[in-house]
């Protein structure tokens, strides 16, 4: 997938300018096109930022991306963006609106930048002078090119797998470790550099601790964590993970355990003076779940801002934390399964932690195996799965390791249905719409609902669950 992020917004025509516009003439063309992918559009939250993803499917595979303060303006920007493109490769009109093109069109638009490219054999002239070069680099250019590179952090990698060269080692066995944070080339902390992490780690929770007694809202937040079903079990869980290379945990949904894990840890290690130590990866199955869960810790452990010791890493979007000794990652599955391609045995990292590992999808349970090999090569790593369900047993069994139940909060619930919203929201309650064999998201409806239901009950959340991000967004 190329990524054709390569128009600036202040060459937009007039007529894109307008946010209502391009947001119009954008839904018109997917809306009135015969494409079976639609565009997906994803916006997030980020230091007061919002950054947009314009990602087409149909015709061809092109990303666009945009950062603005307001979020409509953002993704009104990646939308002319993409009507740009189209009208450069003749999709629509001057005005943007669509061209019909054939089948045979699209089809030899999509061979013409997606099929093989034709190389021309080179000549006899060329190739020896291709071979001279080659036969010259190590008498003339080795040494200029390997003086150079000593100025470079990573020529010490260079030089050590260079040695191991002339010992006579396969080449293809030498690899470069790299920080499973940063991606930089792995080296071990130092003392001096360690001391002084534990000191700012022991300083930030001093200051936590004159906060919560200061700011009436956050010392709340503190009291309300502390009743949570995970923190009752707070001594249990460290002194088994302590004992154990590789843990269980399974609670109800609203106990805590996604927060509160990660955070107890490295509390308990800072307090232990082996924070600078600790590094955990937390894992998710889906990447916006990663993004709002680090910001909530990030919040409930006093940062201010996400990117100091809390951070995240998905697919597209990235907000690594600035202190890679003693911090929290919280990432998807995918991107760690990645990441341990250069770095199997996971080297500085202390603690990982698999969540709703019950979910069982193939990256998963891929990971799963390799962290087994990751275990044997890191004699330091502690490895977490937490799961919600039932069947956590089948994963204590398969690691032959503990398992830690907690409970989860019970509230009353009152079952409502559809029909019984009818009477309220008047005659655009059409339940016959829905059937079995052909469910669909009205998204009109749903809003009324929640609207309804802001206004006339008590301040509380909503929770509302739909099928994928379109519909999240149509809603």
């Amino acid at each position: 997938m190329a990524d054709k992020d390569i128009y600036d917004e202040k060459y937009f025509p007039p007529c894109l300018k307008r946010p209502g516009l391009s947001v119009y003439k954008f839904k018109q063309y997917f809306n009135e096109s015969d494409y079976k992918r639609k565009p997906q559009i994803e916006s997030s939250l980020t230091n007061g930022v919002w950054i947009t993803r314009c990602h087409l499917i149909e015709p061809k595979e092109v990303v666009f991306t945009s950062s603005k303060t307001r979020k409509k303006e953002s993704e009104a920007i990646v939308m002319g963006k993409a009507l740009l493109w189209l009208r450069d490769n003749d999709f629509v009109d001057n005005t943007f609106s669509a061209v019909r093109m054939t089948s045979k069109q699209i089809r030899d638009f999509y061979d013409s930048s997606n099929g093989p490219i034709s190389i021309k054999p080179i000549d006899d002239s060329l190739s020896d002078e291709m071979n001279k070069f080659c036969d010259s680099f190590d008498k003339t250019l080795k040494d200029k090119i390997v003086n150079i590179c000593r100025t470079s952090q990573d020529f010490k990698d260079i030089e050590s797998n260079e040695t191991d060269l002339k010992e006579g080692s396969n080449p293809s066995a030498v690899a470069v470790i790299r920080n499973i944070f940063d991606n930089r080339i792995y080296e071990e902390m130092s003392e001096n550099l360690a001391n002084d992490r534990e000191l700012q780690l022991k300083s930030f929770l001093e200051k936590r601790k004159i906060r919560e007694e200061s700011d009436d809202s956050y010392g709340r937040l503190r009291r309300k964590l502390v009743e949570l079903p995970m923190n009752h079990y707070r001594k249990q869980i460290l002194q088994t993970i302590e004992e154990n290379r590789i843990v269980v945990i399974t609670g109800d949904t609203g106990c805590g355990k996604t927060t509160q894990i990660p955070q107890m840890i490295f509390e308990n290690q800072i307090k232990r003076q082996m924070g600078a130590q600790t590094n955990i990866v937390v894992t998710q199955p889906r990447r916006l779940s990663a993004i709002s869960i680090s910001q909530r810790i990030a919040m409930e452990f006093g940062e201010e801002v996400i990117g100091n010791s809390i951070g995240y890493n998905i697919r597209f979007d990235k907000h690594i934390p600035k202190h890679t000794n003693g911090a929290i990652l919280l990432c998807s599955a995918g991107i760690l399964l990645r990441k341990l391609g250069s770095n199997a045995g996971l080297k500085g990292v202390s603690h990982v932690i698999i969540d709703e590992v019950h979910e069982r999808d193939v990256i998963t349970d891929f990971l799963l195996v390799l962290m087994k090999r990751s275990l044997e090569l890191n004699p330091n790593l502690r490895v977490i799965l937490m799961s919600a369900s039932m069947n956590a047993q089948l994963f204590a069994n398969y690691f032959n390791c503990h398992l830690i139940e907690v409970p989860g909060r019970c509230y009353q619930v009152k079952h409502l249905y559809l029909n019984d919203f009818c009477s309220h929201l008047g005659n655009q309650c059409l339940v016959n719409k829905f059937s079995e064999r052909n469910p669909k998201v009205d998204a009109k409806l749903i809003a009324l609902l929640v609207n309804y239901i802001n206004r006339r009950k008590p301040d509380g959340a909503i929770l509302c669950f739909l099928p994928g991000w379109a519909e999240i967004q149509e809603v």
